[in-house]
């Protein structure tokens, strides 16, 4: 029974655990990485808008009102576009971080099990609060 708890910890929980760990510490580069690319993006599109409506602004006191009032209305549409891209983006990575943590913390809970059970297969007389208070 001890042998088979054992190989089961090593064959099975610790890589499936170290797996996770490995898929967190990538998946945090990758958010790393892409959050340098979004904040270029999403300041190169607010420049964008606040061009765009300032010169908008301008002409709509001009014989170009109507292009004037076009260029604020585009301004204003790369806005809420920028906004909403922005925070559909950050939700994604936070939900996927989120679901990986999960499958983190099963992997370690597993890991757990199995340690318990080694060690009460290995010292069947002591309490698990015995083992806590020790360690």
């Amino acid at each position: 029974e001890l042998q088979r708890l054992g190989e089961r910890l090593v064959a099975t929980e610790l890589p499936e655990l170290l797996q996770s760990l490995a898929d967190v510490a990538t998946f945090v580069q990758k958010i790393e990485q892409s959050i340098g690319f979004q904040e270029v993006s999403v300041r190169s599109a607010k420049g964008v808008s606040a061009g765009l409506s300032l010169t908008g602004t301008a002409m709509a006191f001009t014989p170009l009102c109507a292009v004037g009032f076009g260029l604020l209305a585009a301004g204003a549409g790369v806005g809420v576009t920028t906004a909403t891209g922005d925070a559909l983006g950050q939700h994604v990575q936070k939900e996927e971080l989120r679901r990986r943590l999960a499958l983190l913390g099963v992997a370690e809970e597993k890991v757990q099990h199995q340690l318990r059970a080694l060690l009460a297969f290995s010292f069947p007389g002591v309490q698990p609060e015995e083992f806590v208070e020790a360690s």
